[in-house]
């Protein structure tokens, strides 16, 4: 039986029913405490989702994503072409290389790996090379004044610099907003607290035991529901279940 399948309301509603069946509980010394555990985990359950955040439209994203993808190729390419030019000028002026070479390192600490890191930590490296050319005139002299085919490095420091800036609100909008990742968690936990009681209190009713008709009362609409929703393919995707969390066993029955 797996009891993470069980949906959420169904857990609230479980708790529901057993809470109209206090007496059973209160029967048994063992399981009496119980009855506060119960309360306090369908609350939980019931507040996790209480200020849900609607998605964002699935049109919305997938346009957001080919933007994204668009200036993120701009970006590569413009950090490409700054790595580049700074080496061949390097080798094509050697009385100048080591004023190159110094630009490359301040610009392009790592190298070319830059373009392969993720596109918010791309954005947040195009503030930190402008910061490092805006307080490094001479940097920036170097860039203005020096050319290939024409095209001053400015060109594409500044096409670097643009991109990454465009690129970082959009990012971070297509991530999971802070408030409705706090949402999942929450979720996720009190799942998990639902998940861990049951268990906890199977066992304990066992220990203590309980009748037959009494264990029938309290877990067999649990068994039924986790074998229906198996039945059915496990958790859905709106179901927090299927959301990955944090590495947590998940108790089973």
């Amino acid at each position: 039986m797996a009891l993470r399948d069980i949906r959420t309301g169904e857990m609230v509603d479980v708790c529901r029913d057993w809470l109209a069946n206090t007496k059973i509980l209160k029967a048994y010394p063992l399981t009496a405490p119980f009855v506060s555990v119960i309360t306090a985990v369908q609350n939980g359950l019931a507040e996790s989702t209480k200020h849900a955040s609607a998605p964002m439209p699935d049109a919305e994203r997938n346009a957001q994503r080919a933007l994204l993808k668009e200036l993120d190729a701009e970006w590569d390419r413009a950090v490409r072409v700054l790595f580049g030019a700074l080496a061949l000028l390097a080798e094509a002026f050697p009385d100048k290389a080591a004023e190159y070479a110094q630009a490359s390192a301040a610009l392009f600490p790592d190298g070319l790996a830059v373009v392969n890191s993720s596109y918010r930590n791309e954005a947040g490296e195009s503030e930190r090379i402008a910061r490092r050319v805006n307080n490094d005139p001479a940097l920036g002299a170097l860039l203005k004044g020096s050319t290939i085919n024409g095209v001053k490095l400015t060109s594409w420091y500044e096409t670097l610099v643009d991109a990454g800036r465009r690129m970082g609100p959009i990012a971070a909008k297509l991530e999971v907003a802070p408030e409705r990742a706090a949402e999942v968690l929450r979720e996720f936990k009190a799942r998990q607290s639902w998940a861990s009681m049951v268990t906890t209190l199977r066992r304990t009713c066992e220990l203590a035991g309980w009748s037959a008709d009494h264990m029938a009362v309290f877990f067999d609409q649990v068994d039924r529901l986790s074998s229906r929703r198996a039945g059915e393919g496990g958790a859905t995707a709106e179901d927090p279940a299927a959301v990955p969390g944090p590495s947590a066993p998940t108790p089973t029955a």
